[in-house]
């Protein structure tokens, strides 16, 4: 355990970005040239990077927003409802296991099944024979989409009042599936090809959803797969505020709505029923993916919002152009992840099935660190290391605890590690009680306001840092925070130099002040020292 990898891989870190330095010439009017053009969507970019939340730029709102889910992952964790997550987990194993098994005889039966929709298109696309009524409607069905497909109605008898919409019709799309009922209406377009103007599509969803919910199998139905089948925003609408209304499709699991015509008034929608803890509390996978229209960057915002809100979601297929959504979601499903595999765990160990897991490299050098074994641990360098992001929760927040009886480590190097604000807490203590490390760098990872002030709070009962570096954090610090460092530090008379992003001129003359008297007081003792000698 003398030497440690340490992987650094350049454009990996959460510093880069639209959050870096200012060129301060960049104003300056060559002679003979017209001034540079302001870039007006330069804060807007900024706002979207992820990496660069913590800037000068950010509007209060986005500094408000919530990033991530507020409950931890801890497993000793009894406020979580276990129980319910290992319902959820079991439920996930089974629909990727069968995802494998279909995926499979796809394969197998893909070159049976494009010979065979080759021939069935040729027949259909035949010329009717003079008085052949049915045939004439067949070519009238194919002309406007494909009709019922498995439903059995053609568009001739798709009328507007939705009679056509009964048990029998929805009979044809609901299969079987591992988790209960799936409603398979992937590439059925003949129903909003029929139906073409707005409310003629407001109406007939409105009664697609209402007679869906009113099928015998509904309460059993676990999947609603309707991909590239031209549905508007109002079908989305209808179906969300009807199951809202009639606590419609409870043990819904996956939402595949694909290659639709979805918009920013449907995403809406959407997201107000996740939000929702009452509805669609097993829904843990949504598929939005390349949608006909382009989503506006306020209904990826309304998104990001209800899905960090959710307790179940771990796959939302959305390519969100928006830095903040897409982060919202990145840590939900991280989170919602973590908690499925820690109720996996608690379930075996409950019934003494548990195995135990090897720990891997990463998770023995800090069990190595907090044990004191390794006496030749003198520096931790984990610079945007790949081992060490791929730490659950649980393992990276007891990372930061691992410093507390280390006696041997004197400097600390971890940036770009996307550190958060239960690390921060853990180590914070951890400097209360450690009094060999002299140097520690966290720049560039993700502390808030209350993480600064957790490790600032421990470092100001510290007897030995000497060198302390929290820079270019993404998230910012409210200015109530930045007043009470100088506080903290009082009592500290090691520490020479500290890096912070604060913004307010007086704390920065402060903590310098600070720095200064325990530089001087550093000096007296060492003077004295001398004499004595």
């Amino acid at each position: 355990m003398n030497k440690f990898a340490t992987l650094n891989i350049p454009g990996m870190g959460v510093g880069s970005g639209g959050g870096g330095p200012i060129d301060t010439n960049a104003n300056i009017v060559q002679p003979g040239k017209h001034p540079p053009m302001k870039n007006i969507f330069a804060s807007a970019r900024r706002l979207q990077d992820p990496a660069s939340q913590g800037q000068a730029g950010m509007s209060e709102q986005a500094r408000q927003t919530i990033l991530a889910p507020t409950k931890s992952t801890d497993e000793d964790d009894e406020n979580e409802d276990w129980t319910y997550l290992y319902e959820l987990a079991t439920q996930y194993d089974k629909y990727k296991a069968e995802e494998v098994e279909v995926t499979k005889k796809l394969s197998r039966k893909n070159n049976n099944t494009t010979s065979s929709s080759n021939s069935t298109r040729n027949e259909s696309s035949a010329p009717p024979v003079p008085g052949d009524t049915k045939a004439i409607k067949n070519n009238l069905n194919n002309l406007f989409g494909g009709g019922g497909g498995r439903g059995g109605v053609n568009v001739m008898n798709m009328t507007a009042n939705g009679s056509f919409l009964n048990q029998k019709y929805f009979d044809k799309y609901l299969t079987s599936c591992a988790s209960g009922v799936a409603l398979e209406f992937s590439n059925e377009t003949g129903l909003f090809k029929r139906f073409r103007t707005r409310d003629e599509q407001r109406s007939i969803s409105q009664q697609f959803a209402t007679a869906l919910l009113q099928h015998p199998q509904s309460n059993h139905i676990t999947q609603l797969n309707m991909n590239n089948s031209l549905l508007p925003d109002s079908f989305l609408i209808a179906l969300c505020n009807t199951c809202v209304s009639h606590d419609g499709l409870q043990h819904l699991q996956v939402l595949n709505l694909e290659s639709n015509e979805l918009g920013r008034e449907g995403i809406e929608a959407l997201s107000k029923i996740i939000a929702n803890s009452k509805v669609w509390t097993r829904l843990q996978i949504v598929k939005l993916e390349n949608q006909k229209k382009s989503i506006a960057a306020g209904a990826e915002e309304f998104l990001g919002d209800a899905v960090v809100t959710s307790p179940s979601l771990v796959q939302v297929g959305l390519r969100m152009k928006g830095g903040i959504p897409k982060q919202q979601v990145a840590n939900t499903v991280q989170v919602n992840m973590d908690k499925l595999r820690i109720a996996r765990r608690r379930h075996a160990s409950k019934q003494g099935t548990l195995k135990a897991r090897k720990r891997n490299e990463m998770e023995i050098l800090f069990d190595t660190i907090a044990s004191n074994k390794d006496k030749n641990i003198k520096e931790v360098d984990l610079t945007e290391n790949l081992r060490f992001l791929g730490l659950n929760a649980t393992e990276r927040t007891k990372s930061g605890g691992a410093f507390a009886t280390n006696t041997s480590a004197t400097k600390i190097t971890m940036t770009k590690l996307k550190l958060d604000d239960d690390f921060a807490i853990a180590f914070g203590k951890a400097l209360e009680k450690n009094t060999t490390l002299d140097s520690v760098v966290f720049d560039s990872n993700s502390f808030s306001g209350k993480g600064v002030l957790a490790v600032l709070t421990g470092l100001g009962k510290n007897t030995s840092i000497t060198s302390f570096q929290i820079r270019h954090q993404s998230k910012t610090m409210a200015s109530s925070d930045e007043e009470v460092l100088p506080d903290l530090l009082k009592d500290n008379t090691t520490l020479l130099k500290l890096g912070t992003d604060v913004r307010n001129p007086l704390i920065k003359t402060k903590i310098e002040r600070k720095m200064n008297e325990n530089r001087e007081f550093q000096r007296k003792q060492r003077v004295s020292t001398q004499k004595k000698k």
